[in-house]
This record gives C-alpha cells, structure tokens and sequence, in this order.
C-alpha cells in the first residue's frame, strides 16, 4: 500500500482515530509521518498525532470565533490539539469537553467502583446525616422528647451491620 500523502513510498505507518462514529484511517510512510509530527524514535501522544494529520483549513467559524474568556484559546486551537489552556476553559468549552469525556468513557458521570467497606459506610452516613441534622433541629427547638427519640433512632442506626 502506497503512502496516503505523497503516493510514492510504501506506507508503514498506519493510524486509526474515531470521531463521532466515523472511523478516519491513515496510511503515511515513514518520511511523510515525520513530516506531519510523527517521530518514530520517541513515545507518540495521540493527541500529537491527530492535530497534524487534518486538512488545514478544516476550522468552522465557530471554531474559530469561540474562545475561552480568560486565556484566548479558540475551539479550533482545542480541536486540534485536545489540550485546554487553563481551568476556565472547562467552563467556556463545556459542550466539547464533555463530548470528549462522553467519547472516552462512553457515560457522562463517573460510575466507578470504590471499596466494599467504604460503600457499606457511605450508605449509612447517608441514613445518620439526615437524622443528626433533625436531632439538633429538635433540641434548638427544645423538643425534647422528639429529641430523645430520634437519638434513639440514631443509636439503632449506629449499632447496625
């Protein structure tokens, strides 16, 4: 197979991307992967890779006319190398940065796992939080025997699995 860029040496250097369902595949021989940023002697950033291998004047207007508020940097500028300029940038490029996110890990919200113990104890806090609150609401109010019941509840909840 010919090199996709310069059509005259054999392509050994083959890439895979996908952007929003749409497989680009990309076939270059080494001298034209250098020349688009690939080095085949260090580690590659896909990131690195991809910002090269475009058409130059693929930036929309928009992406050239949406920009972060605080350090400059267009969407276009983001697109191209999937790198943010500071934090207000995850503000100001919210859409696409949760497009990305969405991309990666195919959910919105992390739903990752975490230790048994912690689970089991993250649930009861979630019962006790609730009624400690209640429990100084009560005594403020000089509600005493709902006061008295209520720690009674909690001491249950704390003695519990």
């Amino acid at each position: 197979m010919l090199c996709e860029s310069c059509g005259e040496y054999e392509a050994n250097v083959h890439l895979s991307h996908e952007v929003n369902g749409v497989v680009r595949k990309v076939n270059l021989c080494e001298e034209c992967a250098e020349k688009s940023g690939i080095s085949m002697q260090g580690p590659l950033s896909i990131a690195d890779i991809l910002s090269n291998l475009g058409p130059e004047d693929d930036e929309s207007l928009e992406d050239r006319s949406k920009s972060c508020s605080f350090c400059r940097i267009t969407l276009g500028e983001f697109k191209r190398t999937s790198r943010l300029g500071c934090p207000v940038c995850y503000e100001s490029f919210k859409k696409e940065t949760e497009t990305v996110v969405d991309g990666y890990q195919h959910a919105s919200k992390h739903a990752g796992k975490m230790p048994a113990h912690y689970a089991a104890n993250r649930e009861k806090e979630a019962v006790l939080d609730p009624l400690r609150r209640t429990l100084q609401e009560a005594i403020a109010a000089e509600q005493y025997e709902e006061a008295a019941r209520i720690r009674d509840e909690i001491r249950l909840e704390e003695t519990k699995g």
